[in-house]
């Protein structure tokens, strides 16, 4: 018996073209592929006859097979036709000019997501990419873009870095609101410390309708920094410094909207379900002429799409590098004669 490296090449050459051609055909017939992720949370406004749907979506970096997923989240968005997005975890290499923001941008520019920004949060040290950040891709032009790294501690546990964007949208229908992004820390004593950051920030806004659009890191046992923003300070076991208020309070889209529905959108693996709402859509309205009115709210991409009409793209996925090991080993070691 012989095992010959020349037919494990052709071998693996063969599947290759094989999956390649499943692959080449799906992406053909059904333009997208889909990924399990977060759930996106999006809400539609209706004012002075325009309407802005936005939605936050917590891409988590590179993991689960992007180049599948990233093809799902831009079916989501087109799908629900959505006018602008924050994303959190974002990876970027920038020496190699690789980001997932441009990645997602170079897919749906010809839809009309003209208008981006990324903004690097922290460096990364493991996984693909060499910095994390947050961003944001908008069919409105963006203007009066201004960013903050949120301080850090020396005793600080999460050593990730953290940002604050705001951005102001220029909206077809002759008015602006402006976006702020964000992704807090997951230590609740950070988070107390992160939401003061952010209310200091809010403060040196100006008076046109804001929407935050956030992975604030909430579980139900601490909701405390959360409070901070909506009016609940006075329960929030939170200790920040005096005049760390808001003047006017911003509203929790989701409860605000369905308050007998808890909306969760995170599942903490290996746990199955839903159990936590870190991703929020908060608004307020104050000291402008015009206000924003939330009328409808969805979670989106509960992964069953993906399960059902993507199955062998993620396992092409799936068997590349375990057929690439197989294909290095065999090319290494000589041929064997038994």
């Amino acid at each position: 018996t012989m095992v010959n490296k020349n037919i494990v090449r052709l071998l693996y050459v063969l599947l290759l073209v094989m999956i390649a051609q499943i692959v080449l055909i799906l992406v053909l017939s059904k333009t997208m592929l889909s990924g399990k992720m977060n759930p996106t949370e999006a809400i539609e406004t209706d004012r002075d006859q325009g309407k802005l749907r936005v939605a936050t979506y917590n891409i988590w970096n590179y993991m689960f097979h992007w180049h599948v997923r990233k093809y799902r989240i831009v079916d989501l968005i087109l799908q629900q036709d959505l006018d602008l997005i924050a994303f959190q975890e974002v990876r970027a290499t920038p020496s190699q000019m690789k980001n997932q923001l441009e990645e997602l941008s170079s897919l749906l520019y010809n839809y009309g997501y003209q208008y981006k920004y990324y903004k690097k949060a922290s460096a990364v040290t493991s996984g693909e990419g060499t910095e994390e950040g947050i961003g944001i891709l908008s069919k409105y032009a963006l203007s009066d873009i201004t960013s903050l790294d949120i301080p850090q501690h020396h005793s600080d546990i999460d050593k990730n870095q953290r940002a604050i964007v705001s951005a102001t949208v220029e909206l077809p229908f002759n008015n602006h609101i402006t976006v702020i992004l964000t992704h807090i820390s997951y230590v609740k004593q950070q988070q107390c410390r992160n939401i003061e950051v952010l209310i200091k920030f809010l403060q040196t806004l100006g008076k046109s309708p804001q929407l935050i659009l956030a992975d604030l890191n909430v579980y139900p046992d601490y909701e405390d920094a959360v409070m901070l923003l909506t009016g609940s300070s006075f329960k929030s076991k939170c200790n920040i410094k005096d005049g760390t208020r808001l003047e006017s309070d911003f509203v929790d889209i989701w409860p605000e909207l369905y308050p007998d529905d808890l909306g969760y959108t995170f599942s903490n693996m290996p746990r199955e379900g839903m159990f936590c709402r870190p991703d929020r859509i908060m608004l307020r309205n104050h000291g402008s002429g015009y206000c924003l009115v939330p009328v409808y709210s969805e979670l989106l991409g509960n992964g069953e799409t993906y399960k059902r009409e993507y199955y062998w793209s993620v396992l092409y996925s799936r068997s590349k590098p375990v057929l690439q090991k197989l294909y290095e080993q065999s090319s290494a070691q000589p041929s064997i004669y038994f």
